[in-house]
């Protein structure tokens, strides 16, 4: 047994040297399998698990031996000992008392004399009402994946999951929601869209009415664009981003579900613009928007994305204050460069994944302030205790 699990840790050891930050986690171990082929589905479960125990830790016990801090990150993630566990144990010479494995997290971190900075050294950054317990206790545990059902698609949808033997959860208060365990590779194309619990219920801070012009000027592969046209079909949608590849990913998600009707661009909007040129589908004829055409801006804003690294937690190592100050001039210049082209009395909605004050509420402070819009209301959309991410969201108006 101990000649497995020497190879287990081999491995965990090879891909934390091998890892550079430069793509997402996630794609980094497809690509580390593929290339051991000889890593058979159990033991890559659990090369991934230990993988990112180790990336929960966040900033927490650099100094320890890596076998020490791997024991620790485990003890940390799961509720009872494991072969792997007692052979880090006995490399390190630590072992847990039996009783300590049925802590609650927060009772793990003071068993271990871990504090909630260790961990993530910027609490004093984190917005005013964020349950900064709940936010740490989350990194160590994977949120949910969840669904968004297409509307009408909710039966058809749960007779797919059930033929697929796949348990979830239907939201109560977002009948459209469900909920299914992490690492669920669901076939639901038609029926559903994987949609973020937190981010469906920024949607409902939209409520375009029918004939409206509405741009989802960071719209990346079209999330929210794609419940905007579920709920309010009527609109006229603009989706734009500065990558043209995403773009392509939109145009499949929408020709899935149906979607003929829209318009694109390829924009950078770190510069400002005079008029800008969409593509109309499915005809492609070429659109071009003056100043004060839309109704409604949607700026799902270039963020941190700290309120999602309890998927992504590889991210905190990479956290630092210049990365912060980065996204803030960013988001005010999009901003920015996209208010001429919203009309008078026209609605702006600016949201992030992050749970950063400066990306957040600092930042609506500073549109009202200095781009003269009438804040509407603000919230911070807290998903942790769900099995989801946290969001913020601001409405804006721009006065006559």
């Amino acid at each position: 047994m101990s000649r497995i699990e020497d190879i287990r840790l081999a491995h965990v050891k090879r891909i934390l040297e091998a890892y550079h930050f430069d793509i997402p986690l996630h794609h980094f171990l497809k690509n580390y399998f593929r290339e051991n082929k000889q890593i058979g589905s159990k033991d890559r479960k659990l090369l991934r698990q230990y993988t990112y125990y180790w990336f929960r830790l966040g900033k927490a016990c650099a100094l320890d031996e890596p076998e020490l801090r791997l024991a620790k990150a485990v003890f940390l993630n799961e509720t009872k000992t494991s072969p792997f566990f007692d052979y880090l144990s006995l490399r390190c010479r630590w072992t847990p008392e039996v009783a300590a494995w049925t802590y609650s997290t927060r009772e793990k971190l003071t068993f271990l004399n871990i504090s909630f900075s260790e961990i993530f050294p910027w609490m004093d950054e984190l917005c005013d009402g964020l349950n900064q317990s709940n936010y740490i206790a989350g990194f160590f545990s994977q949120p949910r994946l969840w669904l968004r059902a297409r509307r009408g698609k909710e039966s058809l949808l749960e007779q797919q999951l059930a033929q697929q033997q796949l348990p979830f959860e239907r939201n109560a208060e977002l009948p459209q929601a469900y909920a299914l365990p992490n690492g669920c590779n669901p076939q639901v194309e038609g029926l559903a869209e994987v949609h973020d619990l937190s981010s469906q219920q920024a949607t409902g801070f939209f409520k375009p009415a029918s004939g409206i012009n509405v741009w989802d000027c960071c719209a990346a592969s079209g999330g929210k664009s794609l419940a905007l046209m579920d709920r309010h079909p009527g609109i006229n949608l603009y989706a734009s981003d500065v990558r043209e590849r995403i773009l392509e990913n939109l145009q499949q998600r929408f020709a899935i579900n149906g979607i003929k009707t829209y318009a694109t661009a390829a924009l950078d909007l770190n510069r400002q613009h005079s008029r800008i040129s969409f593509t109309q589908w499915p005809d492609k004829k070429q659109i071009t928007v003056s100043p004060h055409f839309f109704d409604l801006i949607l700026v799902d804003a270039p963020c941190s994305g700290s309120g999602t690294w309890a998927r992504t937690p590889e991210q905190l190592q990479q956290m630092n204050e210049q990365t912060i100050a980065h996204y803030v001039a960013l988001q005010r210049s999009i901003v920015q460069n996209a208010l001429p082209f919203l009309k008078p009395n026209g609605q702006l909605v600016y949201s992030t994944c992050s749970v950063f004050a400066k990306e957040n509420e600092t930042q609506s402070a500073f549109f009202a302030e200095h781009f003269h819009l009438k804040s509407i209301t603000t919230q911070l959309i807290q998903g942790t205790h769900h099995g989801a991410d946290t969001l913020f969201v601001a409405v804006c108006l721009k006065p006559q």
